[in-house]
């Protein structure tokens, strides 16, 4: 999401649609989706019995702001945590106009 955000360049959509279709594929199960057991061995994707809970708040978050309108949230007012959890950038603007986002200073 990030790095499509940042360079605009299509090929991170590419790699999040692809990552989202073989979800749909190999990790779909009856009442959600689950983790495979060993993805090591070529033709074995056996499932588990579980689905885990970063995946809703983290995995289909991230899917969806990479496909999202991009103000849906602003990264400018927003940064990420390693959940996908949003914390607000306090921003201090200078007296010359200049902006400090989070202690980066940001000319005019």
């Amino acid at each position: 999401m990030l790095l499509w955000r940042i360079t605009k360049n299509e090929m991170y959509r590419d790699w999040a649609w692809d990552a989202a279709l073989a979800i749909e594929e190999h990790c779909r199960a009856d009442f959600g989706y689950t983790n495979l057991k060993d993805v090591t061995v070529s033709g074995s994707l056996r499932k588990d019995d579980s689905q885990p809970s970063y995946f809703l708040a983290e995995t289909l978050k991230y899917l969806y702001l990479t496909f999202c309108d991009e103000d849906t949230i602003s990264l400018d007012a927003f940064v990420f945590n390693t959940e996908a959890h949003t914390l607000p950038i306090k921003t201090k603007r200078r007296a010359d106009g200049a902006s400090v986002y989070a202690g980066l200073y940001v000319p005019k």
